[in-house]
């Protein structure tokens, strides 16, 4: 999704004409891909977790938090949520972009002005 050319041409089409003709289904599969990679990522991924065995072994942990360190994990994760972010920044703007999508969610506001 993050190197689709589809994904990719968007910002292009924005930039260039002002607008991007895409289907509502379209920017909908969009979104959906993207909730799913946040999930995989965060909430599926057992990358994050830290497994049994350590819990029951606590002497390995030292082990497990070396090896962690060395592969990077935490800021492969960051990295791929920042990622992830723009894209997410991406498929939020579609509604405003595009006059054949309408939000999937619309949140309406009531502010009442404290000064009456």
């Amino acid at each position: 999704m993050l190197e689709d050319p589809l994904t990719v041409s968007i910002p292009r089409q924005l930039a260039e004409k002002g607008e991007i003709k895409l289907k509502r289904t379209v920017a909908l599969r969009l979104t959906g891909q993207l909730f799913k990679m946040r999930q995989n990522v965060n909430l599926k991924s057992h990358v994050l977790d830290v497994p049994e065995l350590f819990w029951s072994e606590a002497s390995l942990q030292g082990l497990y938090d070396a090896v962690r360190e060395y592969m990077e994990i935490d800021p492969r994760v960051k990295a791929l949520n920042l990622k992830l972010d723009s894209v997410a920044d991406l498929v939020c703007g579609l509604p405003l972009a595009s006059p054949l999508i309408h939000p999937v969610f619309s949140v309406e506001l009531n502010v009442s002005d404290p000064s009456r």
